[in-house]
């Protein structure tokens, strides 16, 4: 189990032809809707998802808190999204500020 962390990693919400400028803004007030506050979000997309995948688009938020980061990580991981479990998990915020966006 992971750590606590301001930052989410959410996996399996978009498929790689669903990526575009708007998906960071959408998905960054969206969740600042439902949760609360976040500072930014990030959509890296892993060049070597062979094929391509949801698994494959890794969507970063960072939220104000922890206790923000933890809500909305109860609310979002194992949702059901067209018929896609999304993933959702703590991610280690000195990985994310260094540019490390692969396990």
């Amino acid at each position: 189990r992971r750590a606590a962390s301001r930052v989410l990693l959410l996996t399996n919400l978009v498929e790689p032809e669903d990526v575009d400028e708007e998906l960071q803004f959408e998905t960054l007030n969206e969740v600042e809707e439902r949760f609360g506050p976040a500072e930014s979000c990030y959509v890296h997309v892993l060049p070597t998802t062979v094929p391509q995948d949801a698994e494959g688009v890794r969507i970063f938020v960072v939220f104000d808190s922890v206790e923000v980061a933890t809500k909305a990580l109860s609310a979002i991981n194992g949702r059901l999204l067209k018929d896609r479990e999304v993933k959702a998990k703590f991610y280690e915020e000195a990985r994310f500020l260094q540019g490390e966006f692969a396990d």
